[in-house]
């Protein structure tokens, strides 16, 4: 059970690391983007940074400070808050920014 809660927390901070590579090429490929687009991908990537330090916060709780105490994985810790409203709040702006720029590239 504790190996499938690390692995997850795991590939959530490998998954950060690709979006902030990717929020570094947006920011280097775009310059001229809207402000409004530049606002949007600022804050999906302020809202998963906060995500991604408050599951690393539970990691270390989980098997730093609960090392050898089997009950630690059973605490849900900052869990209940970081995947069900931010991480919804990330999906939820993806979703309706690009219909719009599906229809922007169509405009040309």
């Amino acid at each position: 059970l504790k190996g499938a809660q690390l692995f997850a927390y795991m590939t959530n901070w490998m998954f950060y690391g690709v979006l902030c590579v990717q929020v570094y090429l947006y920011y280097l490929a775009f310059p001229k983007d809207p402000l409004h687009n530049k606002i949007m991908v600022y804050i999906v990537f302020i809202l998963e940074t906060i995500q991604s330090a408050m599951l690393g916060r539970d990691a270390y709780v989980t098997f730093a400070e609960g090392f050898g105490n089997p009950n630690a994985v059973n605490n849900i810790h900052l869990e209940w808050f970081t995947l069900p409203f931010l991480g919804s709040i990330g999906k939820f702006s993806c979703c309706f920014y690009w219909p719009y720029v599906w229809r922007e590239i169509t405009k040309i």
